[in-house]
């Protein structure tokens, strides 16, 4: 069968509009993708911005009560009370940021169950200075529990981060694979179509 000119002409911009929906669909969903890359990598950054508060919190609990014990100056303790009362909020909300990986949200318990246990030793301490004096609550931070606590919360933390910064790893490589994909069909969709076209 014999295609006249009009034929022709318009199979060919035919075609070329089909490959042009074609990589407009691609582009659209590889934008998408990337979108939702760029969030999940948000994400990320943000529960290893969280992660890194109670740890630096419980020093300045710390650091409050031993600066309480060495010069019994009440604010240093107030100071203490402050940092305490912050790290609940900040672990309620990282349990949120966290809802979707059961295996952190393990570790988060177990995390929880440490700082109470460290939270209570450190009030505990305090007792002991305003019941037995200023030598047994510096004896007491000074053994080896307090250390064991510190060096277990210590882990679980670096577990939790080093879980997320795995996963950022692979939503990053992930997000560089879209665009790449997205790119490359853009370029020889376009291409084709001008072919085509031509």
């Amino acid at each position: 069968m014999k295609w006249n000119v009009g034929t022709k002409i318009a199979t060919g911009f035919g075609l070329a509009l089909t490959i042009f929906v074609v990589v407009g669909a691609v582009s659209y969903r590889g934008t998408i993708h990337l979108i939702e890359a760029s969030n999940w990598r948000g994400h990320s950054y943000q529960v290893l911005a969280q992660l890194a508060q109670p740890l630096s919190l419980l020093r300045d609990v710390e650091l409050g009560n031993r600066s309480y014990y060495l010069s019994d100056q009440a604010h240093f303790l107030e100071e203490s009370r402050i940092a305490a009362d912050q790290i609940d909020p900040i672990l309620r909300e990282l349990r949120s940021l966290i809802i979707d990986n059961p295996s952190q949200q393990q570790r988060l318990t177990a995390l929880e169950s440490l700082i109470k246990t460290r939270l209570d030793y450190a009030r505990e301490t305090v007792e002991i200075y305003r019941t037995q004096g200023q030598k047994a609550a510096i004896e007491r931070i000074r053994n080896d529990k307090n250390k064991v606590m510190n060096d277990e919360i210590g882990n679980l933390v670096a577990q939790m981060q080093s879980e997320e910064e795995g996963l950022l790893k692979q939503r990053t490589e992930e997000a560089g694979a879209n665009a790449r994909n997205a790119k490359s069909t853009i370029v020889l969709g376009m291409l084709a179509a001008l072919v085509r076209a031509i």
